[in-house]
């Protein structure tokens, strides 16, 4: 079996003691299918070389060597190991006692001359160290490959084992790489001026191409129009979920998100960066939200205005009285309680009164009242005009949305669509059964230009990821972008480089991945490939129209003050009917009786009431 590529070898040099540890980093991959490049046939694993050079001859001792492997196996932290050395049993078996004190297995292979036993080197998620005795005239067979040897390092008994060198060239190799294509040709794919369009996908393949830089290996692309989901309910996966699952490809150059159902299927190698999947909406005016009619003034300010009047009522009758008792008139009728109460009632609502008081004290008592109208009044009503054009905070998370009257649609694409599948959120679960899927499929699940042309009706959220703020940008005007607003679904916030299950790369990728979110580069492409979400800049709220539904509690009022007042006639015409009755018949069996007092007192009462 020949080999494409090596990475590095290294070698330790040993000026006093003629030992040398060459390490070696191979990729093989015994469960993907063999690839020809350069016409050079591989396996794909990523191995650690322990070589050792020359030990009988040197005169070191036994225990020396072991030492050495063994500090060098627990400082690599590997996980296991094959020796490949012609010792004798006593020392083969010493060397596998101190390793198995470390929890490292130790596999002996046995030389030939014909060829390398590589099915020993087979090795999933941990690195392998492979300890070589060169004194043994089969060894060179395993190094008989191209090598790339690094500056030697320098070791002495007694010492530390000096600091690896770095791993970070993968020598020009190819690797398979799944894309996603989604909503735009490849040829548009990396055309700034449809970065609208499919932007996840593409933000994810120029980040790849950056670690495909830095790990100096090349990308063989295989297509896809899907992400990955499974297929009729099987564990097999579509998309790029699917080619990772089948090993058709090695990485993926789209990333994913990080779902727990797909952790059998595929390694997450790191994270990328975030995943925007709000629902987004326009704020709802308050009066869409609540009564604006009772926000204007707190309960201690209403209280405090009804005692107000109340104390000036009280006062406005006993000046009255005061007055009549003092300078009693025949003008002057005894003032009731009612009809001051009636009376302050209508001052309150500006509808004036049916008397006004004639003596300077009452005047005064009555000039209060109605300025005590006039600021209440004038105050309400700039309060009512501010809360017309005042947006409402009123919905912050998902439940709240659910429980209000706003109609819900989401992107059509099939993260959005299955994500019900994917969560035990009961909140989300109930928001796609009661108020996504009892709507046709075109209303619940459409496309961002619908979406947000939805939005700018008011009453509706919409659920996309960052592609949507393109859209948003040129449709929405200043004053809508000031109520916009987003609300948290989707628990799963970032996006992940997606590997092979058991891919040896993961590390090396995730190395990589974090070494260039941290020097900026990932910040720098997401400002460049998405657009910015709508921000307010002058807060402006435009001009505001009032509609029936802002003002609807006033007609609701009035409607029940008809109502009542009608039924209030109702029963003043059925009293008035009853008593000219009873009256009646109280007259047929007892004739009044004239005489000459009563004529008088009669006529007393006429001229009263006619004055």
């Amino acid at each position: 079996m020949s080999i494409l590529s090596s990475s590095r070898t290294e070698l330790f040099d040993c000026s006093l003691i003629p030992l040398q540890i060459l390490e070696k980093f191979w990729w093989w991959n015994w469960n993907m299918p063999k690839v020809q490049v350069r016409g050079v046939t591989m396996w794909l694993l990523l191995i650690a070389l322990v070589i050792i050079i020359n030990y009988p001859a040197s005169g070191m001792d036994i225990d020396i060597t072991i030492n050495l492997i063994c500090e060098y196996v627990t400082e690599n932290k590997l996980k296991a190991a094959v020796a490949m050395v012609c010792w004798k049993k006593a020392d083969q078996l010493k060397l596998g006692k101190r390793l198995s004190k470390k929890n490292v297995p130790l596999k002996m292979s046995e030389h030939s001359e014909d060829a390398v036993n590589y099915s020993v080197l087979q090795a999933e998620y941990s690195h392998l160290a492979v300890i070589v005795d060169l004194q043994c005239t089969e060894s060179f067979g395993i190094l008989a490959e191209p090598l790339t040897v690094t500056s030697a390092r320098e070791w002495r008994p007694g010492r530390l084992l000096p600091p690896a060198p770095r791993r970070d060239d993968f020598n020009n190799i190819v690797l398979r790489a799944g894309v996603a294509v989604i909503d735009d040709p490849w040829e548009h794919f990396l055309d700034l001026r449809y970065r609208h369009l499919n932007t996840m996908s593409k933000l994810s393949y120029v980040l790849t191409c950056y670690l495909a830089e830095t790990l100096n290996f090349r990308m063989e692309l295989v297509f896809s129009d899907a992400w990955g989901f499974p297929i009729n309910g099987t564990k097999r996966y579509a998309g790029i979920a699917g080619l990772l699952q089948r090993g058709v490809v090695e990485i993926g150059a789209t990333t994913l998100l990080i779902k727990s159902a797909r952790l059998d299927v595929v390694d997450y190698a790191a994270e990328a960066f975030p995943f925007v999947g709000n629902f987004m909406f326009l704020k709802p005016s308050l009066s869409e939200m609540s009564i604006i009619y009772t926000l204007p003034f707190s309960r201690t300010v209403w209280i405090t205005y009804a005692l107000i009047v109340a104390v000036l009522t009280i006062a406005l009758v006993i000046s009255i009285r005061t007055e009549q008792a003092i300078s009693p008139s025949e003008h002057y009728h005894p003032v009731r309680w009612s009809d001051a109460a009636l009376n302050s009632v209508g001052i309150v609502c500006q509808q004036g009164a049916s008397e006004i008081p004639e003596k300077p004290s009452s005047r005064i008592v009555f000039l209060f009242l109605l300025l005590l109208s006039v600021f209440l009044l004038t105050s309400y009503s700039a309060i009512i005009v501010s809360l017309l054009q005042t947006s409402s905070s009123a919905i912050n998370s998902v439940q709240e949305l659910m429980n209000s009257q706003f109609k819900l649609s989401m992107r059509d694409v099939t993260y959005s669509i299955t994500y019900v599948n994917d969560t035990n959120d009961p909140d989300v679960k109930r928001l796609y059964f009661e108020k996504l899927y009892t709507q046709p499929f075109d209303k619940a699940f459409t496309s961002n230009e619908v979406g947000v042309a939805n939005i700018r009706k008011g009453l509706h959220a919409f659920q996309s990821d960052a592609d949507v703020y393109k859209v948003m940008s040129d449709t929405l005007e200043e004053h809508e972008k000031c109520r916009y607003k987003e609300i948290v679904v989707f628990v799963t916030n970032c996006l992940a480089y997606p590997v092979r299950k058991g891919s040896q790369y993961k590390e090396h990728l995730a190395r990589k991945a974090r070494w260039i979110k941290e020097i900026g580069f990932v910040g720098r492409e997401y400002k460049r490939w998405y657009h910015p979400k709508p921000k307010c800049v002058d807060n402006s709220q435009g001009f505001v129209s009032v509609r029936i539904q802002d003002f609807y509690p006033a007609l609701v009022v009035l409607a029940y003050g008809i109502l009542f007042s009608v039924l209030i006639l109702v029963l003043e015409i059925f009293y008035d009917k009853i008593q000219l009755r009873y009256g009646q018949r109280d007259r047929n069996s007892h004739p009044p009786v004239r005489n000459h007092d009563n004529t008088l007192v009669l006529g007393n009462k006429h001229r009263k009431w006619m004055n």
